[in-house]
């Protein structure tokens, strides 16, 4: 049997003036200043579809979380290229559309990002026909996969791995007392920092 390839992406935060954002989205043309963000958009968006291009095709896609930036609160909504969550959703549509991949499943993010009275990913989920809930496990290859958007982060630089190797302890305790399955490979998000850490035993 063939191998399934695998994408996983997170942290999209569609509708933030530097989130993922396929062409055709901008800024009000009222609000000045803001070709620096737009150049930004431009080539995060050039590197992102070179690399799906470049590794295609894919089997399943993982999306681990906050596929949309929200209201803004903290910044008072000065940092979006649109507070219209609805617009926000169409966004991240458009990009996992873009990614043409056949099966999806999906994590929900942080509530002050995705709504914290509804969950706005729960219309992305029904829009491109995908699986979601708040920890998953997938099965692919013969290995589990456990997904969870949110992770702790840390002050210190050298302390990265730690939230992630805490992760990973807990997931062998719990699935010795059978209360999770035993992850092959652990995903975490929400830090916005790329951390590997291998665990042997």
């Amino acid at each position: 049997m063939p191998k399934k390839r695998v994408l996983v992406i997170s942290d999209l935060h569609c509708g933030h003036q530097v989130g993922l954002t396929p062409p055709g989205y901008r800024m009000p043309d009222e609000i000045a200043n803001q070709e620096k963000f737009e150049m930004v958009r431009r080539e995060v968006w050039k590197y992102f579809a070179a690399a799906v291009k470049k590794h295609r095709p894919y089997d399943i896609l993982i999306i681990n979380g906050d596929c949309l930036e929200g209201k803004g609160i903290r910044s008072g909504g000065t940092e979006l290229i649109t507070a219209d969550r609805k617009t926000q959703c169409d966004i991240a549509k458009k990009i996992i559309e873009h990614l043409d991949v056949p099966v999806i499943r999906m994590t929900y993010g942080t509530a002050s990002h995705t709504g914290t009275e509804e969950d706005w990913e729960d219309i992305i989920a029904q829009a491109v026909g995908a699986k979601i809930g708040s920890h998953e496990w997938f099965q692919v290859n013969g290995r589990i996969i456990d997904c969870k958007h949110k992770i702790s982060s840390t002050q210190v630089p050298y302390g990265g791995l730690t939230p992630l190797a805490r992760e990973i302890i807990w997931n062998r305790v719990w699935a010795a007392r059978n209360q999770v399955p035993r992850a092959d490979i652990l995903i975490r998000s929400h830090a916005h920092t790329y951390e590997h850490c291998d665990h042997e035993e």
